[in-house]
């Protein structure tokens, strides 16, 4: 676990930079980034329906289990929507500027991203596809937020530090999550997944579906795009339950 902790910590970090440096140094077009978005979405919806869910109502009675996946949901949703600039929306904007809360919110959305992928580790098989998951959507919302941060006139070494400081947030999390859920039983492990599901489901279905719906002009490819993320997940739901 250790080797995987390592390995996915030092790849979010690189990842993020990367979504982040693309828009500081070249011209991207727009439609690439919500063909990207699209993928997300349906990767991270297959994602929470076939991998985490069943894996959490295997350790948790579905009561519980249920009730801690709605406060997850809940919990984003107001950070959403009281705390957070999500970076997907704002990035359209020409006059937006980033407070302290929408830092502080920002924050706590990445770290939980590494408690999911921390209590992945807990479940033989789960890391890859969660790790996937994760990235697929801190990579463009890494790039939106480089966007804003350019357009707020930062210098291009500030943004490459925070976006830093951004992407390590998820070996943070993931280390403290899967540090004191080795030292629990399989239930807690259950509660962990149940919490990760809900904030899976969440930014999904809140952050990235409202994306793939806006594109109007490229409907044909938005479809498919997201349909192909769906696709990733059933693939490797399937390969996991046959290996294991």
């Amino acid at each position: 676990m250790l080797n995987d902790l390592l390995l996915y910590g030092f790849l979010s970090i690189v990842l993020t930079l990367l979504g982040g440096i693309i828009p500081l140094f070249r011209h991207w077009k727009e439609d690439h980034l919500h063909n990207f978005v699209s993928v997300s979405a349906g990767l991270l919806l297959s994602t929470a329906f076939l991998h985490l869910m069943p894996e959490t109502f295997e350790r948790v009675e579905p009561n519980i289990g249920a009730a801690l996946i709605l406060l997850s949901f809940l919990a984003l949703f107001v950070i959403e929507k009281f705390v957070m600039l999500h970076p997907c929306e704002e990035s359209h904007c020409d006059y937006h500027t980033i407070g302290i809360a929408s830092y502080v919110g920002m924050v706590i959305h990445t770290f939980f991203d590494g408690v999911a992928l921390g209590t992945s580790f807990m479940v033989p098989g789960l890391s890859g596809i969660v790790f996937l998951a994760i990235m697929m959507h801190k990579v463009p919302s890494s790039f939106s937020l480089a966007c804003i941060l350019k357009k707020a006139k930062w210098p291009t070494v500030r943004i490459f530090l925070f976006l830093a400081l951004f992407g390590s947030l998820i070996p943070l999390g993931a280390s403290v999550s899967s540090y004191f859920l080795s030292k629990m039983g399989d239930v807690v492990i259950g509660y962990g997944l149940a919490l990760s599901l809900g904030t899976f489901i969440y930014i999904s279905t809140s952050d990235f579906l409202p994306e793939v719906h806006r594109r109007d002009a490229h409907r044909v490819k938005s479809f498919l795009s997201f349909f192909a993320g769906v696709f990733l997940g059933c693939l490797s739901a399937y390969f996991h339950h046959w290996v294991h």
